[in-house]
């Protein structure tokens, strides 16, 4: 959080989560820490992803032996990546169960237990959604259609495509890659990929691109039309997909400083 994110003193309750879209100092990306063969393809992805950010921000690479000194960190009972939950900055926050209560990371919390540890947060309002599958998905849709964010006001919903045709493994990726690693398959099973999994930046959106014509252009469009004011940059990012995520997983926004904290 940054200076700016503040609302007070120094404790956890006085702090704020800002929006992705509104100003960042910079964006903190993870570099991929693979032992098997798709290690040189992934790290040729994500220096494709820092070189687009690096259009619009700074770019600092997070990789072993990281250093944190001068953090002050807000400790929950929970694990996550910032990945994990979406807010607006003005009390919103949108995650989905599936997600938290994953067996790896805190499947001891019951759905309402996150949503009261969200609310510790000043003006937070968490809901938890169910997600995963076409139909859930189709569900969550439709209660996402119908809420409304911290302030009473109707979300809006905006549908992107889907890699069209979907992707899957290859002989060469399965075969070169781990079962500890991503989303590790035989060949002919599906690869997880989505341009939902687009990285903000200032004045700029990077968006994942996957080789597949139509809906790469679709994709882009869409969301040029949504951000307009922003320019939006594609990035191959199959390689990244193989470990089970895509570009907003691997990057990180940092929030600007104080008087910095508008729409970016």
């Amino acid at each position: 959080m940054s200076e700016a994110a503040r609302g007070g003193g120094a404790s956890s309750g006085s702090w704020r989560m800002p929006a992705e879209w509104e100003r960042h100092n910079c964006t903190w990306l993870g570099w991929p820490q693979r032992p098997d063969e798709l290690e040189q393809p992934a790290s040729k992805a994500h220096a494709a992803v820092a070189a687009a950010v690096a259009e619009f921000e700074p770019v600092f690479i997070c990789a072993t032996d990281k250093q944190a000194a001068g953090v002050q960190e807000i400790r929950e009972r929970t694990v996550m990546e910032a990945g994990a939950i979406s807010v607006d900055g003005q009390g919103t926050l949108l995650t989905t169960e599936e997600r938290l209560r994953n067996p790896e990371r805190a499947p001891h919390l019951s759905r309402r237990q996150y949503e009261r540890l969200f609310r510790r947060r000043p003006g937070v309002q968490a809901r938890l959604r169910q997600d995963g599958g076409y139909k859930r998905s189709l569900a969550a849709l439709r209660v996402l259609e119908q809420e409304r964010d911290a302030h009473g006001r109707p979300l809006r919903v905006i549908k992107l495509p889907v890699p069209d045709p979907p992707l899957h493994y290859t002989a060469e990726e399965a075969e070169g890659a781990t079962e500890s690693h991503g989303s590790r398959g035989e060949e002919g099973n599906l690869i997880v990929a989505s341009y939902i999994n687009f990285h903000l930046v200032n004045e700029g959106v990077v968006v994942p691109l996957y080789g597949r014509k139509h809906s790469d252009k679709q994709a882009v469009r869409i969301l040029q039309q949504s951000f307009p004011g922003r320019r939006v940059v594609g990035v191959q990012a199959r390689s990244i997909a193989l470990g089970g995520g895509s570009i907003h997983c691997i990057t990180l926004p940092q929030p600007a400083g104080p008087g910095k904290a508008g729409a970016a």
